[in-house]
Order: structure tokens, then C-alpha cells, then sequence
């Protein structure tokens, strides 16, 4: 028979707060040039307090926050920032890297902290920011927005912040995802109209977002950066695992 591939879904992105963020990270006139992007990724794991993983079992506990985090930035960053792991530490269920985003001509290199930890007691965080010359941006859950989220955004020159509205009602972001592909499954303009009628960010809808859907080429971009980091880490790469 032949080889059945599967690949990561990254439901979060589908969300009006993912998209929104996007947008306002990649306006160029109004967050001026990026200095400086920090990703934290904590959701506790309860066996992790009483036993911590080794070898093999602490990289898969980590590998679905690891595609996860890194998955965020690039979004965030756009398709065209390139990505170098400089450094990384390993600990448990806990990893940390830096890397730098060069975006094209090479002239701007920004760096961009990654933490991911999966047995601290704190509240679950899946928190992006963003710093620029004008604005800093922060989103507080980008992952699981319909629980509850938070963007503030904070003009340099001033230090004035103002939080930007709450979005959706509710919906899930497995819900916009569903939507997005009985849409494009359908086809036709009445289809992707429907499903925009339900989202409560209709006129940023995933239709005229041609980044928001996931690609093979981009899920593999995301594993070998996460290879990259055990690498750094002092650690080998995950090795297939069989059931």
C-alpha cells in the first residue's frame, strides 16, 4: 500500500485573534522595526510533578508545544523571516532557546526567545510578544483564545497601552477551523460566505488569508527548527516511536 502522511492541524491559527495579531505584528508603518520576540508556552503536565520523563518520553511530552511555539512566531513573523537556533537548554519537560529571525536583504536580525515547559505551577500560558520601534504588541493564550485571552498593544514613545476588543463569542477555535474547511471543501461563494457569516471577525475572514491554512512544507519548516533546538540542547533528534 501506499504512505499515509498526516501533519499538524494548528487549529489556533483559524481564530480571529491569531489573524488579527498577525496583521498588526506585519504592519511595517505601525510597529516600526522589530527588536525582540518572546514566545512562552506553559501547560502543565500533573504526572511531571511526581516523575520526571527522560530520553525519548520528555521529547514527545514536549514535541506537540514545541511545533506549537514555534508554529506562533513564524505565523506571527510572516513567511518571509528566516529562522537560526543560536543556543538551547534542556531540562525535564522543560526547554528553552534562543534563535534569530532575519528577515530578507539580511540587514535586520531579531531575536526571538522560545520557552516551553510542561511542569510548572502557574496558570497555563500560551503567550506571544512582539516588540517594535513604535508599538509592542502582547496576546495573552493565542492557543485557546475562547477560554480566555488578552492583547494589549503599547506605543513606545508614550508608554500609552490600549487593549484591543475581545473577539468571538465563544467558538472554539476547532469550530473556525471545521468552518474554514467545510467551506473550502464545498466551494462556491455562497459556502465561504456562510461561514463567514458565523465568525465574529467576518470581514477578516480565513478565505482572503491564504497564510492562515497550514502546509506540509510549513510543518516540516517547524520539526526541523524543533530538531535543530535538541541539537543545540546537547540532545538527538526524536527518533520515530512505535506504538
Amino acid at each position: 500500500g501506499g504512505t499515509l502522511v498526516v501533519m499538524e492541524g494548528y487549529h489556533w491559527r483559524f481564530h480571529p485573534v491569531a489573524r488579527r495579531v498577525k496583521r498588526v505584528v506585519q504592519d511595517g508603518r505601525y510597529m516600526g522595526r522589530i527588536t525582540a520576540v518572546r514566545m512562552k508556552f506553559n501547560l502543565l503536565d500533573p504526572k511531571a510533578l511526581f516523575k520526571t520523563p527522560t530520553g525519548q518520553k520528555a521529547k514527545i511530552k514536549l514535541l506537540d508545544r514545541w511545533c506549537y511555539a514555534i508554529d506562533t512566531v513564524r505565523f506571527a513573523l510572516g513567511s518571509e523571516a528566516k529562522f537560526k537556533v543560536e543556543s538551547a537548554r534542556f531540562a525535564g519537560v522543560g526547554l528553552k532557546a534562543n534563535l534569530t529571525a532575519v528577515f530578507p536583504g539580511g540587514f535586520v536580525e531579531v531575536p526571538v526567545t522560545v520557552e516551553v515547559n510542561k511542569a510548572k505551577l502557574e496558570v497555563p500560558s500560551w503567550d506571544l510578544s512582539v516588540d517594535g520601534s513604535r508599538h509592542k504588541v502582547f496576546v495573552k493564550n493565542i492557543g485557546h483564545p475562547y477560554v480566555y485571552h488578552h492583547i494589549s498593544i503599547t506605543e513606545v514613545k508614550t508608554n500609552k497601552e490600549k487593549t484591543l476588543q475581545a473577539y468571538g463569542k465563544g467558538e472554539t477555535t476547532f469550530e473556525h477551523q471545521l468552518n474554514a474547511f467545510a467551506a473550502s471543501i464545498r466551494g462556491g461563494k455562497d459556502a465561504v460566505e456562510g461561514v463567514r457569516g458565523r465568525l465574529e471577525d467576518a470581514k477578516e475572514g480565513v478565505a482572503g488569508d491564504t497564510e492562515v491554512w497550514p502546509t506540509l512544507a510549513n510543518a516540516e519548516e517547524n520539526m526541523k527548527l524543533v530538531d535543530e533546538m535538541f541539537r543545540k540542547g546537547g540532545q538527538d533528534i526524536l527518533r520515530s516511536v512505535q506504538p
